[in-house]
C-alpha cells in the first residue's frame, strides 16, 4: 500500500513540475502579462513571473527615465536617441504595454496580500482610510 502511495504521489509531482515547465515556456512565447495585468482577480507574482519570462533574453523598450537621466556628454552625443530606440519587433510592438506593466507594478504593489492576490477597490479604501487615521 505504501508503494502504491509513493507512487501516485510522485506521479503526481512529476506532472504538476511539467505543468510548470509548459507554464514558463507559455510564458516566454505569449505576452499574457497584458491582460493578467488588467485582471483584478490576478496573482501579483505570477503576472511578474509572466512578464519576466517574456521579456528574458529580449531587448526591452527604453524607458523615459533613461533618456532623462541620461548626462550631457550623452545626450550630445549625435546617436544617443537612435541608440536608445528599440531594434526588435517585441520592443516596438509592446513598448507601451511594457511601460504600463511598469506603471501598474509599482501602482498596485503596496495592495498585493501576502499571497499574491490584490486587495478589492473597498479593502484599498480600507487601508487608505486606516492609513490617514494613523496620521491625526
Amino acid at each position: 500500500m505504501k508503494k502504491i502511495v509513493l507512487c501516485l504521489i510522485a506521479v503526481i509531482a512529476i506532472k504538476s513540475l511539467y505543468a510548470q515547465n509548459n507554464m514558463d515556456t507559455y510564458y516566454r512565447t505569449h505576452p499574457v502579462w497584458i491582460t493578467m495585468m488588467n485582471n483584478e482577480t490576478v496573482n501579483y507574482y505570477e503576472t511578474v513571473k509572466a512578464f519576466n519570462l517574456f521579456w528574458e533574453n529580449k531587448e526591452k523598450p527604453t524607458e523615459e527615465n533613461e533618456l532623462f537621466s541620461a548626462t550631457d556628454d550623452e545626450k550630445e552625443s549625435k546617436d544617443f536617441i537612435s541608440g536608445k530606440k528599440a531594434h526588435s519587433d517585441d520592443a516596438k510592438k509592446y513598448a507601451f504595454e511594457y511601460k504600463k506593466f511598469i506603471y501598474w507594478q509599482q501602482d498596485v504593489l503596496p495592495f498585493v496580500k501576502e499571497d499574491g492576490r490584490l486587495m478589492s477597490h473597498q479593502e484599498q479604501l480600507d487601508f487608505w482610510k486606516h492609513q490617514h487615521e494613523g496620521r491625526k
